[in-house]
Order: structure tokens, then sequence, then C-alpha cells
């Protein structure tokens, strides 16, 4: 399988083994010829770009939303406004019906879903093409705008959503389209835990500094974590012997006695009652 590197009329060129890459066989060469031509692109930003990128998208996700939903509002009701003037409301009488709040709403629905989307597309495309402008004025963000431009407008959640994860961990930025395998396709990704958040931080637990605190056990770090010391830990007695609250030991003996005394002490009025009955 051969590499391909851009042309200077903005293609790729592609690799014609497809039993290597099954990428080949799921995509249309246009859409290869993109994916590659992302990759290029979005290898060269670093993770500050990247934060830049999705906080970007992130506005225009909301610009886009908010837009949207309103257009969407505006226009399912928009049968109902020209039905109002139109039809002036009368006065309610028996012959006359009371008219529904909403005119034709099944119709209104659809009027309001398909502002929906168009608007989305069209204000989507709109900030998109902004965006690019934008970054065309300055020199220091080249690699973001040739990001921006192999980026699709219609993908943009997408998008937002690779990018606030590859700024927090680059590693799982897209890999070489042209070096994809069928191998890849059973790859394992695992993304583990920031330390930062994990109990295992805060408790110290699995982050052995010397060898002292590395022989300690896990409650004496966690007392530690805890303002604690293990010496202030309450010892252990030896010997199998319990202790008492005093800190004295105990006498297994005289505990099942006493055990039994308490036993015997009678709860309630009621069970004293009783225990007098069966005294013989």
């Amino acid at each position: 399988m051969t590499d391909g590197n851009p042309q200077d009329n903005g293609t790729v060129s592609v690799p014609t083994n497809q039993n290597d890459n099954p990428l080949l066989q799921k995509l249309t060469p246009s859409q290869f010829d993109a994916s590659i031509r992302f990759y290029e692109a979005d290898k060269k930003l670093n993770p500050e770009d990247r934060g830049e990128v999705a906080s970007d998208l992130q506005s225009i996700m909301y610009k886009t939303a908010f837009i949207g939903y309103g257009s969407a509002m505006g226009n399912f009701f928009l049968p109902t406004i020209i039905n109002r003037f139109q039809h002036p409301s009368l006065p309610s009488t028996p012959t006359n019906k009371i008219r529904p709040l909403i005119h034709k709403p099944f119709l209104s629905f659809l009027i309001g879903l398909t502002a929906l989307l168009v608007t989305n597309q069209q204000v989507a495309k709109y900030q998109f093409s902004q965006k690019i402008d934008s970054l065309e004025a300055e020199s220091s963000k080249k690699n973001q705008l040739e990001t921006w431009k192999a980026m699709d407008y219609h993908q943009a959640s997408l998008f937002f959503l690779y990018y606030r994860k590859t700024a927090e961990n680059p590693s799982f930025a897209v890999k070489d389209p042209r070096t994809f395998t069928e191998q890849s396709l059973h790859e394992v990704r695992y993304d583990p835990p920031s330390k930062d958040r994990h109990f295992t931080r805060a408790l110290g637990i699995g982050h052995e500094d010397n060898s002292e605190k590395g022989a300690m056990s896990h409650w004496d770090q966690i007392r530690i974590a805890n303002g604690f010391t293990p010496s202030q830990a309450p010892n252990t007695p030896e010997n199998g012997q319990e202790s008492s609250p005093s800190g004295l030991p105990t006498d297994p003996a005289n505990d099942n006695t006493n055990y039994e005394q308490e036993q015997a002490k009678p709860a309630t009025a009621w069970d004293a009652i009783r225990q007098q009955s069966r005294k013989p």
C-alpha cells in the first residue's frame, strides 16, 4: 500500500490495495480523500489549539441551537397567527364552535420541524464561513485554519466531542487512514481515569514515594490522608485478647458470664412477671 501525498489540486492519491485497508471498502474515494486531508491538518494541532477549536465549536453549536429552535417555534405558530388575522374571533354562541388553540397542529409541526432542520444547516454553514474568514486574517493560527477547512459543518457536534477529548488526551487523535488495517478494527482503546480525580490519588494508595510509605498498609495510608499517623491508631492486643474500652485486656470467660447475665435481665415489666411465674 502506497501513501498518497497532497497534490497541487488539493486531492490525495488513494491506495489501491483494498485487501490491506478496509476503509477503502467502506468509504467512497472522495470520503477517503477528505479523511486524509483532515488527518494532515489535525496532526499539526497541539493541545492548546485543540482546546480553542473545541471552544469555538461549542459556541457555534449554542448559536445554531438558539437560532434554530427560535425559528422552529416561530414557524410552528405561523399557521395559527395567519388564521387569527384572516378570521377574527367571534363571540361564543351555541352555533359558533370554539376555535382550537393551535390551527392545524400537524401541519404546524411539519412546518416547525422543517424550519428547524433548514435553519440549523444554514446557520452552521454561515458560522463556519465566518470562522474561516477570521482565521485567514491571523497568520499565527494557520494550523487551525487548515483544520476548519477540513471539517464538515454538518458534523459540528461530533467534531466538538472529538476536540474536547483530544485536548485532554492527545493519544485519542485520529490515525493516518492510509495505514489503517484489518487489525485496527479490533484494537482496544483504554482511557484510564485521571489521577487527579481518582480516589487513590486522594488516599495516597498506589503512589509510594519512598520505601517507608510503600511498606505501610492501606489503612495506614488512609489514616495519613485524613490527618492521623499510624502511631495514633489504637493498638491491636496480641495473643488473641480483646481490649475493653479502658484499654485493659478482658477475660473471655468473664465476658460470657456477663453476656448471660445481660440476657437474663427482663427487658420489660411483662417479661419480669413471666419470669416470676415460671419459678417453682
